[in-house]
């Protein structure tokens, strides 16, 4: 998508950096894709104001656990701390919600681009907008990614225990 012009802006958690793999990715997609990283912490708020009020797409990686400082919903079945910054961003800034997924073709080379319908314009089970309850709206981001995990697994890359905080390690 930074290939055709939209200047997206992912937010990430830092890792701890054993063996550097947090620099390695953070190069990567700073030099290879040309995107701005934005850390979720600290000076980041004020970063992704800033990059929302340029225009840019701010991207939110749903599939990791928030521990914490996240609310627990089912993903896959299980429940999941799932973060809440999506949901604080739509009610702050009355962003669209718009759940973008990226397949790989089987060429291993190309991939393609799905976009879903604007997650933010649908009710929740209950009827109500989206960012009324926390819990609910989180819950309608965890369906679609479960959705494309069932429909898709091969493509769901995960090195980290998504349930760590809520069901400790699971095999």
């Amino acid at each position: 998508m930074v290939a055709e012009g939209y200047a997206m802006t992912p937010i990430y958690t830092p890792q701890k950096n054993v063996g550097g793999v947090n620099d390695l990715v953070s190069v990567l997609r700073s030099s290879a894709a040309g995107m701005e990283m934005i850390p979720s912490e600290g000076i980041g708020m004020r970063k992704m104001f800033r990059a929302l009020k340029n225009g840019k797409l701010l991207v939110f990686l749903q599939d990791l656990d928030a521990r914490k400082e996240g609310v627990v919903v089912p993903f896959l079945g299980l429940p999941a701390s799932t973060a809440v910054g999506i949901v604080k961003m739509h009610r702050r800034f009355d962003a669209p919600i718009v759940p973008i997924l990226c397949l790989r073709n089987p060429d291993g080379i190309t991939h393609t681009i799905r976009i879903h319908e604007i997650l933010s314009d649908l009710p929740d089970e209950d009827g109500n907008l989206f960012g009324v309850n926390m819990e609910k709206s989180l819950k309608m981001c965890n369906n679609i990614m479960a959705d494309w995990v069932t429909e898709h697994p091969e493509q769901w890359m995960w090195l980290l225990d998504r349930w760590e905080s809520t069901l400790g390690a699971v095999s």
